[in-house]
């Protein structure tokens, strides 16, 4: 064994502490292997708690800004706003008001259809839109109000049916500018109804409300969904998202065949009846047939409105 002197103290290249040494070289390779995948999932771990917080921290404030517009009650229902509580009778705009019997306190119609607006309108002739008739909105509404009727103007909106994202977004505007217009003339209310619409376009509907909102923050604004976006009872907290941006949701129950014996819109109506008044949901229904006022009310349900389903 070859030895070198340093200053009198002896060194081996070959000690048993050498050996050691070098064996501890020898079996570390799989522990650092697993000391490396230890790491990797540990700052994995601490990175995927640092994002989830961060999101949470933005999603709260998204929550506090639009809780400060119309916020949600501390049990999550969605409450009214400004929307009273009305009994509505439908009737055709530009034609004079007749209501025989009932105690109505509020006025329905529709303002535009497929075949465009139902009133001479300003904003559909900018936009070389068809304007289908010439009544006067704002002079209908002002009349109405002096009768003493609560106003509704239903709003048709058809954007969400548009395949083209760019085309689909151009009506979008059209309509927000629509809304603004319907809102200037003095009517009380709007209540849209989103054609080619279900529970999977939620946040879209939400999103225009938001624009008429924003544009229009006195209005008091409402959205009308179906029988089917409802059934599921798991959908109510979707549902309540919607008093972030407007004032009360409205249930089209003119789809059942209801009846004062009870039937299918009965068990309906009685299965749902716990959202319907924690929600303060609006009952909506074609007014063809007067007979359903007498369901309704008897089904304890006191805030409904007739509509013309006739309206395309």
């Amino acid at each position: 064994m070859r030895r070198r002197r340093v200053k009198g103290v002896v060194h081996s290249r070959y000690t048993s502490a050498g050996n050691k040494i070098r064996k501890t070289k020898r079996m570390s390779g799989g522990a650092r292997l697993a000391l490396t995948i230890v790491i990797t999932v540990l700052v994995s771990v601490i990175f995927a708690i640092a994002l989830g917080n961060l999101l949470n921290a933005k999603s709260d404030a998204a929550d506090k800004y639009f809780d400060t517009v119309n916020p949600i009650v501390a049990d999550g229902s969605l409450t009214l706003g400004k929307a009273p509580s009305v009994k509505a009778c439908e009737v055709t705009l530009g034609e004079e008001i007749k209501l025989d019997g009932g105690e109505y306190t509020a006025v329905s119609f529709f303002v535009n259809g497929k075949d465009g607006v139902l009133y001479s309108s300003s904003v559909a002739e900018h936009f070389g839109r068809e304007s289908g008739a010439e009544a006067n909105l704002m002079q209908y509404v002002s009349n109405a109000k002096n009768a003493g009727y609560y106003t509704i103007a239903c709003f048709k909106s058809g954007f969400i049916g548009i395949e083209d994202s760019a085309k689909r977004g151009a009506e979008s505007l059209y309509e927000q500018g629509l809304a603004a217009e319907i809102a200037s003339s003095g009517v009380d209310e709007i209540t849209v109804f989103f054609d080619g619409a279900d529970a999977s376009n939620f946040s879209e509907m939400r999103e225009f409300l938001r624009s008429v909102k924003l544009s229009c923050p006195e209005l008091v604004l409402g959205v009308r969904l179906g029988v089917s976006d409802v059934e599921d009872k798991n959908v109510w907290g979707e549902i309540s998202k919607f008093s972030q941006v407007c004032d009360f949701v409205a249930l089209d129950i003119g789809e059942l065949e209801l009846s004062e014996n009870g039937g299918e819109s009965a068990r309906f109506v009685a299965s749902m009846r716990f959202y319907l008044l924690n929600y303060n949901v609006r009952i909506l229904f074609d007014g063809k047939n007067e007979s359903q006022i007498s369901f309704v009310e008897g089904m304890k349900i006191t805030n409904w409105s007739m509509f013309d389903a006739s309206v395309k």
